[in-house]
C-alpha cells in the first residue's frame, strides 16, 4: 500500500510540474476537475496564448562578445599543425546571469591537440548574458572552433 501511495504521489507531482512548465511555455494544457468533487475527472482543453521566437518572452542564449579576438589569439595550435591534424572543436560554455564564464565542457572534438588549447582560452571569453523575457538569466552556448590547414596563411 505504501509503495502505491508513493508512486501515485510521485506521478501527481511529476504531472503538476509538467503542466506548470507547459503553461509557462505557452503550450496547451489539460484542465482536470478537482479531486473529491464527485465528478469524473474529464479533461478539457485550456486555451493558452502561444509565444513565438520573435516575442518579448523568447529566450536568447548568451552571446560571446570577444570570440574573434579569442580565435585570433588561439590561432592554429602549433603541435596540431605540425602533426597535420584538422578538425572542429565544440565547447559548451555555461554563463551566469552577469555574462561571466562559469565552466565549459568539450561537446565535440576529434583530437586533444585541438581541444586542449581551446579549453585553455575558454575562461577568457566574455558574454552578453542569456535573456528570458528581457531579463538576464544563466545559460549555455555551444561555441565552434574550426581548424583547417588549408586556411593557414604562411
Amino acid at each position: 500500500m505504501l509503495m502505491i501511495t508513493q508512486t501515485r504521489t510521485l506521478w501527481l507531482f511529476t504531472t503538476l510540474i509538467t503542466l506548470t512548465l507547459m503553461a509557462r511555455q505557452g503550450l496547451p494544457t489539460l484542465a482536470l476537475s478537482a479531486a473529491g468533487s464527485g465528478q469524473p475527472m474529464a479533461p478539457s482543453l485550456t486555451k493558452v496564448a502561444l509565444r513565438h521566437a520573435g516575442s518579448s518572452d523568447a529566450f536568447r542564449p548568451p552571446q560571446p562578445t570577444n570570440l574573434q579576438e579569442i580565435r585570433e589569439a588561439l590561432g592554429y595550435p602549433e603541435p596540431a599543425r605540425k602533426a597535420g591534424i584538422e578538425g572542429q572543436v565544440i565547447l559548451r560554455v555555461w554563463v551566469d546571469e552577469s555574462g561571466r564564464y562559469v565552466r565549459h565542457e568539450v561537446e565535440e572534438s576529434n583530437h586533444p591537440l585541438l581541444h586542449i588549447p581551446c579549453e585553455l582560452f575558454a575562461p577568457y571569453l566574455d558574454f552578453r548574458p542569456a535573456l528570458t523575457r528581457g531579463e538576464p538569466v544563466p545559460g549555455t552556448v555551444a561555441i565552434p572552433f574550426t581548424f583547417r590547414l588549408s586556411d593557414m596563411t604562411e
